[in-house]
């Protein structure tokens, strides 16, 4: 159980950014001790397991925004008054926000990521980096 002051230290994204932070400014290598596999800079060891972090760097030459929905039906059974129950049938629907962003690098080589739930103000044009 963590207090509430303390909930800041368990919010992933807070993680996300750190491990963001040491990429971009070039420090992965020197707290390798701590976890980053020294072969590769972009692998994280945490005990025997072993994470890859996938990173992308480019000026964003095109860009595409979508939402998918997905239906997912449910079932909810109802006790009434008189204490008999029926069954009521529904849906639930779910729309994911989706943005596909084309990067060019400095050498000219093309990607592209695909980004789900996350509201991104990018444009083509600008400069682009995510780990």
């Amino acid at each position: 159980m963590v207090p509430t002051d303390w909930l800041w230290v368990v919010d992933p994204w807070l993680w996300t950014a750190i491990f963001a932070a040491l990429f971009v400014f070039g420090v992965a290598r020197s707290v390798a001790p701590f976890g980053l596999d020294d072969a590769d800079a972009f692998a994280l060891r945490v005990g025997a397991r072993r994470y890859t972090l996938n990173h992308a760097v480019g000026l964003v030459t095109d860009l595409e925004r979508w939402g998918e929905a997905t239906t997912t039906p449910t079932r909810q059974t109802v006790t009434h008054s008189d204490g008999s129950s029926s069954t009521v049938q529904g849906s639930t629907t779910r729309v994911s926000n989706r943005i596909q962003v084309m990067l060019r690098d400095a050498t000219g080589r093309t990607q592209d990521i695909q980004l789900w739930d996350i509201d991104l103000a990018v444009a083509p044009g600008q400069g682009f980096a995510a780990v």
